[in-house]
């Protein structure tokens, strides 16, 4: 029976889209185009870093399927919780169109301006941002990359704090599902014991 449960856990961390990987310290929802949930896990930075500041954020490499031209997207203030470690606020804007970055890459800065202070003892982010990018290359579920401190060769260190990875949200059926099992397990394990 505990085989059983051990197996049904694994399953549905598989099927959330949550991973075990001690470096994935954003995931990104891109189930729906119109409304890329980046959130962030209970994870600390891969690295420490305190050179860079919010005015120049953080860049998720390679995060478009395909090269594009962002120009500049507004986080609305009512989705914007996205907080660096150090950062006394969110960041507010998504760009990919300056300084070295690549047209796969997508920065996100703004705020307040203060210095983001990375470091392996403590979370790196805090917080969920929601941002409208049904006009561009979408990562595919499963997709990783690497988040680095401001753009690749900028005024900032670009040193690597952690990853991200693009998820499918699981579906209200899949919850259900997950809860009817759950159940009948439960109820055919107090019938056997």
């Amino acid at each position: 029976m505990f085989k059983h449960l051990a197996f049904l856990s694994i399953a549905i961390v598989t099927l959330c889209g949550e991973s075990a990987r001690g470096d994935l310290v954003i995931k990104v929802s891109v189930a729906d185009p119109s409304a890329v949930v980046f959130t962030s896990l209970d994870v600390n930075a891969q690295n420490n870093d305190s050179t860079g500041s919010t005015k120049s954020g953080v860049t998720f490499e390679g995060f478009f399927s395909s090269s594009t031209s962002l120009g500049l997207v507004t986080i609305p203030s009512a989705t914007r919780t996205l907080t660096p470690a150090g950062g006394t606020g969110p960041y507010t804007s998504v760009i990919n169109t300056f300084g070295d970055l690549l047209g796969t890459d997508l920065n996100m800065y703004g705020g307040p301006g203060t210095m983001q202070q990375f470091s392996v003892l403590n979370r790196a982010f805090t917080g969920a941002s929601i941002v409208n990018l049904s006009a561009y290359p979408l990562p595919s579920p499963g997709a990783t990359g690497d988040i680095i401190v401001g753009d690749r060769t900028g005024g900032d260190s670009g040193v690597v704090i952690g990853q991200w990875v693009a998820v499918p949200e699981p579906s209200p059926v899949l919850y259900g599902s997950v809860v009817s099992l759950l159940l009948s397990l439960g109820s055919r394990w107090r019938r056997c014991g």
